[in-house]
């Protein structure tokens, strides 16, 4: 399988953001590798993120112009990699990663404040027979139906589920955009 098939066996689908865990190589002299958890996009056949300039993430890959997409469904794998240490392994692999996907920086457009940068995916490899990404678009739409179902016993939830919409809109596919208007619909008719 390509690159290109590779990613979208992950997720990577036209206007649908994946959360990764990206890692860069550290400036730092406290430690070798700098991980965070960072959105990323496919436009055509390179991966964009926006990514914030005063940030360690942004100022790694200004001077060393790599970095690798830890790619999980593990929500705890997310949290440690903000909040504590983590165990890289050999090719800034993340511990219990399903893939990892090899970047280079291409280009870079600035926006105040962060940069939407663009990156040439260099390898993909597979870790597990089936690995799963996560886009928050999913929780958005699991939390819109169980609100949705609600209104049924009128508790007005609408306001939580135009938030849901909103991150759908944000990080969701064409596929998960419409059924995020189904459930909106239904809501209203519910309501």
């Amino acid at each position: 399988m390509n690159i290109d098939g590779k990613l979208i066996k992950l997720g990577f689908l036209d206007d649908r953001l994946v959360e990764t865990i990206m890692v860069t190589p550290s400036r730092s002299n406290v430690k070798s590798y700098n991980t965070a958890p960072i959105g990323v996009w496919k436009e055509n056949k390179k991966l964009v993120s926006k990514v914030y300039d005063n940030s360690n993430t942004f100022m790694n890959l200004v001077e060393y112009g790599k970095g690798s997409l830890n790619i999980t469904h593990n929500v705890i794998s997310f949290a440690k990699s903000l909040i504590s240490d983590v165990d890289i392994e050999k090719d800034m692999k993340i511990e219990n990663s399903d893939a990892v996907i090899e970047v280079e920086v291409l280009d870079s457009i600035e926006f105040g404040n962060f940069y939407k940068l663009y990156f040439d995916p260099i390898s993909v490899d597979f870790y597990v027979e089936n690995p799963r990404s996560f886009c928050r678009s999913e929780g958005a739409i699991i939390e819109a139906l169980i609100d949705a179902t609600r209104q049924r016993e009128k508790v007005n939830n609408s306001g939580m589920i135009n938030h849901y919409k909103e991150i759908v809109d944000k990080t969701g596919s064409k596929k998960e955009k419409k059924i995020m208007e189904r459930i909106e619909e239904y809501s209203n008719n519910v309501a």
